[in-house]
């Protein structure tokens, strides 16, 4: 396929900078209600298929429509087997939700018609995950981050096997919650490093990992010498790197390739709040000769940094306030 031919494109000079952005074009598909109970600030999205999708605030999970209404509330709040406490990531696999519980260490899962399923514990802090039949792909962080992924098999409920060893750059990225790029397709399982733009291809049948594409570009800007421990030396300081420094965040399918979404630019703090205007939200496409597609205002789409797809459709969550009351929607990015 031409997209795995490219190589490397070059680049000229990277330098820390304001980014020339366009505000995304967008398709609002349904304003998040609150029919059956209120919602706080989505942490974690996912689609179930064209029509549902699962969003967690730390309270809750709940199973919405497209329409915008709550379906149900997925699994409950406690200590108690299959139940959860600030359930930080909610994902979605066949005809089931797979909440990560970070105060309990564990992963309970639920079936989409509300009945309790199995847990399996992991004795660490957790970015991300994808499952499996047999597997959950977990994006790793806390004591497990010296290798980007652990791959945990749920019927021994342990860690088989690590894909690729972390660099200390991608450590210091993985501090902050964001998003984080994996995906799942048929045998392979697909994922990037948070500070490089390098899809990985791990082919689970074959227990095989290669990177499958990489590439360049202008303003995707990492520093050399982050690390992780700078959280806690000087969190001022390791606050402004973050916003300082580009960071992979999505992964999906294109039509030949990937989709590959950053967060590139540079932030600032004004008083108390994080200034976005010199931020972008950058779009690239590996299908395509010219791999870069746009860099978007950061206002237009990376509100929440909550992304997922459907086949090749990229969806978002959007945060604003209209009247003093905070509104958080479903978007679909239409990309030309």
């Amino acid at each position: 396929m031409l997209w795995l031919m490219f190589g490397l494109i070059s680049c000229s000079s990277n330098s820390h900078g304001p980014i020339e952005t366009t505000d995304a074009e967008t398709e609002e598909i349904c304003r998040l209600g609150e029919n059956l109970a209120l919602i706080k600030t989505p942490v974690s999205f996912s689609m179930v298929g064209e029509d549902r999708f699962v969003i967690s605030d730390r309270n809750g999970v709940y199973l919405y429509g497209t329409d915008g209404n709550q379906i149900s509330r997925i699994g409950r709040t406690g200590r108690a087997k299959s139940e959860y406490n600030m359930p930080s990531i909610a994902r979605c696999f066949g005809d089931s939700v797979y909440i990560w519980c970070p105060m309990s260490l564990k992963f309970v899962t639920w079936s989409l018609d509300g009945q309790p399923g199995a847990e399996y514990r992991y004795p660490s802090a957790v970015s991300d995950f994808t499952p499996t039949d047999d597997e959950l792909f977990i994006y790793t962080a806390g004591r497990r981050f010296d290798n980007v992924i652990d791959v945990y098999d749920k019927n021994t409920q342990a860690v088989k096997k690590t894909l690729l060893k972390s660099t200390s750059e991608h450590q210091f990225l993985i501090a902050f919650i964001t998003s984080y790029p994996m995906l799942i397709e048929g045998d392979n399982f697909y994922f990037m490093p948070k500070d490089r733009l390098s899809v990985m291809d791990y082919e689970i049948s074959a227990d095989e990992l290669k990177e499958k594409c990489s590439f360049l570009s202008d303003t995707f800007v990492v520093d050399d010498g982050l690390y992780y421990d700078l959280m806690v030396e000087d969190r001022t300081t390791a606050r402004a790197e973050l916003r300082e420094n580009s960071q992979t965040l999505f992964l999906s399918p294109s039509r030949k390739g990937f989709y590959v979404l950053t967060k590139e630019g540079t932030g600032k703090l004004e008083g108390e709040k994080n200034d976005f205007s010199d931020t972008a939200i950058s779009l690239y496409d590996t299908g395509k000769r010219n791999v870069h597609i746009a860099s978007y205002s950061y206002d237009s789409i990376g509100t929440l940094e909550l992304f997922g797809h459907w086949e090749d459709n990229v969806y978002f969550i959007r945060h604003d306030v209209k009247d003093g009351n905070d509104i958080y929607t479903l978007n679909r990015l239409v990309i030309q």
